[in-house]
């Protein structure tokens, strides 16, 4: 018991610290004030100024180690440029690109493995197969599309800073990229060019 409470009070003690050396944090050009306030065991951080709104586009990753489609080598070219073309329309209208890998392999520690061979991701969501949470996220929900890997879809969603701290608006499906050859075209063709969002 003692220990425990001696943890929770150096994680807000680091918390206090961190706060002290930089209240502000910036995300993607958005920048916010966070306060950070100490309730008996639980340390809560939370942005302080006026609201801020954004949009996020987000590139999905969709793979399996199993497909062997998606272990072809120009796959993680074709990734990494599709990955800066994104990131720079994102930019160019003022919003942000996240990244996120779904390997659906039903081992999570193989389908981090495999993950690493596509380079770095916001967020990686592993294992699971056909069932598993990014599945059904990103495949059998709202966004409904086909169960083939590998695929890209980009998404589109407005997030607020403010003093409730984030709150993001619905998934809006810009484009769904399905294969090899419509990865490697790097083509979001819903909004008719090459990289355009």
């Amino acid at each position: 018991m003692l220990i425990g409470k001696l943890n929770m009070w150096l994680l807000a003690w680091g918390a206090l610290i961190s706060a002290a050396v930089s209240c502000r944090s910036v995300s993607d050009g958005v920048s916010t004030r966070n306060a950070v306030s100490l309730k008996g065991d639980s340390v809560s951080i939370q942005p302080t100024s006026s609201d801020t709104t954004y949009n996020e586009y987000v590139m999905v990753l969709i793979a399996a180690d199993w497909c062997g489609a998606c272990r072809q080598p120009s796959l993680p070219l074709a990734l990494d440029k599709l990955r800066l073309s994104l990131g720079r329309a994102a930019k160019e209208k003022g919003s942000s690109l996240r990244t996120v890998a779904v390997i659906l392999d039903p081992d999570a520690k193989k389908a981090y493995e495999h993950s690493r061979r596509y380079g770095a991701f916001d967020e990686l969501i592993l294992g699971g197969q056909w069932g598993g949470h990014g599945a059904v996220e990103y495949i059998w929900r709202d966004l409904a599309g086909p169960a083939s890997v590998p695929q890209i879809v980009v998404l589109r969603r407005r997030v607020t800073i403010g003093a409730n701290g984030y709150v993001y608006g619905r998934d809006e499906l810009v484009d769904r990229l399905i294969g090899n050859e419509e990865i490697g075209k790097g083509r979001i063709h819903r909004l008719g060019s090459r990289s355009g969002l």
